[in-house]
């Protein structure tokens, strides 16, 4: 016989297991799993979450409610489903973006360390004043 189980797995789209079939809980964290009478433990899953209880064990007789857990985030590594995952939480992050600069001017030749120039001289200075066309060798 068939009967339906649900609860809140705690947080947004946590997958819930029943040993043989797992379902991603709503918006919400609600789901709402087919079941067969007997007995089923249901464990909660999520990147980044840890679940309490860590699993429930029922006797399933009849239609069941109430099988709820709470989500707890366990690592500082955010990622963007999981910032999803709980839309209204607040979270203070530090970012550092870093540049590499590398010239693109063809008008520049050789390795790195090699400042000749081949062509146009070109102007480095911010300001646009006139070129130095002399070169020197390194």
């Amino acid at each position: 016989m068939s009967f339906t189980v649900q609860g809140n797995a705690g947080v947004a789209f946590a997958s819930v297991s029943d040993g043989s079939n797992t379902i991603t809980a709503d918006v919400n964290g609600n789901f709402t799993f087919p079941s067969e009478s007997g007995s089923t433990t249901f464990t909660p899953s999520l990147t980044n979450y840890t679940f309490t209880p860590g699993s429930i064990a029922k006797n399933v007789t009849a239609n069941l409610a109430g099988v709820n857990f709470t989500a707890a985030t366990s690592s500082t590594a955010w990622s963007q489903a999981d910032s999803r995952a709980n839309p209204n939480s607040t979270l203070d992050v530090q970012a550092t973006q870093q540049y590499v600069v590398t010239p693109t001017d063809s008008r520049v030749s050789g390795p790195p360390q090699d400042c000749r120039t081949a062509g146009a001289p070109v102007d480095s200075r911010a300001n646009g004043g006139p070129v130095n066309s002399r070169t020197s060798q390194v």
